[in-house]
């Protein structure tokens, strides 16, 4: 539903003023919803990216568009302005994901969960 992530931010962010949590960590980041098949579906490509600077990257297109929409008022903008944390990355790395792996050889190999097994069924990446 367009908008939950930013309402759900919002509340976030008045939940750790008032209960002054800013002064206890170094630093408190933007709310972030990822959807789980995304990080799935991302295991492969993980190598690629830093998750914590992809997050920031979310989080700096989403102000810019926040800016243009404030700016100019235009429908498409505040369309934008919700566009979840999969439609953003997606958007900013279109190439990335052309070509696709297999996820569960993919996330087998990531986990070693092929470690000990004899003549192993699963091809390893390269």
């Amino acid at each position: 539903m367009p908008g939950i992530n930013n309402y759900l931010k919002e509340e976030f962010k008045k939940k750790v003023d008032e209960n002054s949590l800013a002064k206890h960590f170094k630093c408190i980041k933007p709310l972030t919803f990822i959807d789980f098949n995304f990080l799935i579906e991302f295991v492969d490509k993980a190598g690629e990216f830093r998750m914590n600077e992809i997050i920031d990257v979310y989080h700096n297109a989403i102000q810019k568009r926040n800016k243009k929409f404030l700016r100019f008022i235009e429908l498409n903008d505040m369309f934008s302005v919700n566009d979840n944390f999969e439609t953003v990355f997606y958007q900013l790395n279109p190439k990335l994901f052309e070509k696709r792996t297999r996820y569960v050889t993919s996330i087998i190999n990531a986990l070693n969960l092929t470690e000990g097994l004899k003549g192993s069924l699963v091809p390893q990446a390269h």
